[in-house]
């Protein structure tokens, strides 16, 4: 009676049901540790960090178009007569609004960014969770490697390329953790400065221009209204310009 060949015998320990020695089967398991979904294609777009630090760039200068000193300066009965002081107040009006549609852009981008950093942050769970599938593949691959078991060279080559092959992912998973880390936190970092400047100070601005180019009469520097608003004005450039150098 000629004896059936036994399939490999399945182990009981911590690898579960995989094979207990080298073979196709274990192969497979080594290939099935080594599968990872693609990245997702929004994350090789261009880097929101990247649009949003070109606009705040672009912020800079509209921002310093907006000229106060000149409306202070045409305040006398000859520039009011003239129109030069209207003139003065329909141009930081101009330029205030172009600041406005330049904040819009911005709220847009740091919306955009938001989503970014979702994606980033279920990017490194997925990482993080893959390499958990790797060690316990590689240390499963290194036990059936030490246990001296050399049915086939062939088969054992391959199992060996495999893991070699489970190694470079892992270096390599773990590489990408980092660089997602870091692109998340400056992402982040970037992104809660502006919403702070968006949600505080940018009103606070707005309303004080308001307050300005609606007040009858003259103007003076010493109006409690230009004096808050020059004091949001500079602010406002010092975080701009601040954010377009770093």
């Amino acid at each position: 009676m000629i004896p059936q060949q036994q399939e490999p015998r399945a182990t009981a320990n911590r690898w579960h049901m995989w094979p207990d020695r080298i073979c196709d089967s274990a192969i497979a398991v080594l290939d099935k540790a080594a599968e990872r979904k693609p990245m997702d294609e929004k994350l090789l777009q261009v880097v929101d960090r990247q649009a949003l630090k070109r606009e705040i760039t672009k912020t800079v200068e509209l921002i310093q178009a907006l000229e106060l000193e000149r409306l202070l300066s045409r305040q006398s009965w000859w520039y009011r007569f003239s129109g030069a002081e209207l003139e003065e107040r329909l141009k930081i009006e101009v330029a205030s609004q172009k600041v406005s549609k330049a904040f819009g852009l911005l709220e847009h981008l740091s919306r955009d960014a938001v989503r970014r950093i979702e994606l980033m942050r279920a990017e490194r769970d997925g990482l993080v969770a893959s390499i958990e599938v790797l060690d316990n593949a590689i240390d499963y691959a290194r036990e059936l490697l030490a246990d001296g078991k050399r049915d086939d060279v062939f088969l054992l080559e391959r199992f060996r390329s495999k893991l070699a092959n489970l190694i470079t992912i892992r270096a390599a998973n773990e590489m990408a953790i980092q660089q997602i880390k870091l692109a998340d936190d400056s992402l982040v970092a970037l992104n809660d400065r502006f919403r702070q400047i968006s949600t505080v100070l940018f009103p606070l601005w707005q309303q004080q221009l308001f307050a300005i180019l609606n007040k009858p009469g003259r103007l003076s520097r010493r109006d409690r209204n230009v004096a808050d608003f020059a004091a949001c004005h500079e602010a406002l450039e010092r975080y701009f310009i601040a954010e377009a150098r770093s």
